[in-house]
């Protein structure tokens, strides 16, 4: 069985979670470079730099088309998807 991370790197994760308001939210994302088109205004050359708490995952919204964060320990559940 893989781990939340290794599938987002893999594939789309439909992930289920709470949010801090307590409210249960869901979200298609991944962080497969190839699914998706982003030129980072941020990063190596840009003198800024970005760092987030530890448990804080960030990843691309599919449906979104944009980057999103959750706190890993606020997972209910997750699952891949086919469609890539």
């Amino acid at each position: 069985m893989n781990t939340l991370k290794e599938d987002l790197r893999n594939t789309i994760v439909q992930l289920e979670y709470n949010t801090v308001k307590g409210e249960v939210k869901e979200m298609n994302c991944t962080l497969n470079k190839s699914l998706f088109d982003y030129e980072p205004k941020i990063g190596p050359g840009s003198g800024v730099r970005r760092s987030w708490p530890e448990g804080v995952q960030v990843v691309w919204d599919i449906d979104s088309n944009g980057f999103r964060s959750f706190r890993t320990e606020n997972v209910i559940s997750w699952s891949t998807t086919d469609t890539l």
